[in-house]
């Protein structure tokens, strides 16, 4: 991307561009165009992503968040990822997970209208989540699982993108 830090008209122009008479006279000191100028540059930066952990390395840190309740002189606490989907459309939705660090997307679940769905805790770093319809008859599939049709995989839904 350009850098666009100057001031306008004193620095650099709309553009980002700095002006010099020539390449020996650029200095730290930026200008915007006089008359006589010969040379221009602009300076430009590089957007930096941190490459997040591969899913299967013990190291990787996991956020979450608890929830604790006192439930007959026990102490009960729930483990929740931060991540969670709520549906709230008229058709169930396929939810997959993806982050660059994965080989491939990786299905959360199938979410009913008015239903969400937590994120599993090892699966809450995704970068990207796909919602997605299935392509087949999700009767069916929920009658016979073991249909072909009724895998998982992503090419099996109209997905978002």
């Amino acid at each position: 991307t350009i850098d666009l830090s100057g001031i306008l008209e004193e620095t650099t122009d709309a553009d980002g561009w700095e002006y010099e008479t020539d390449f020996g006279s650029f200095s730290r000191i930026r200008r915007a165009y006089r008359r006589g100028d010969t040379c221009r540059r602009r300076r430009w930066t590089r957007t930096r992503m941190v490459e997040p952990p591969r899913l299967e390395d013990p190291r990787r840190s996991l956020k979450l968040v608890w929830e604790t309740t006192k439930k007959d002189n026990n102490l009960l606490i729930e483990v929740k990822s931060t991540l969670s989907v709520l549906n709230a459309t008229s058709i169930p939705l396929a939810v997959f997970a993806y982050n660059f660090s994965w080989s491939h997307d990786i299905i959360l679940g199938l979410i009913e209208p008015g239903q969400s769905l937590q994120v599993p805790i090892h699966l809450a770093d995704a970068t990207h989540l796909r919602l997605a319809k299935r392509r087949t008859n999700v009767e069916s599939c929920d009658k016979q699982p073991e249909l072909e049709e009724c895998s998982a995989s992503i090419d099996e839904y109209f997905t978002s993108d």
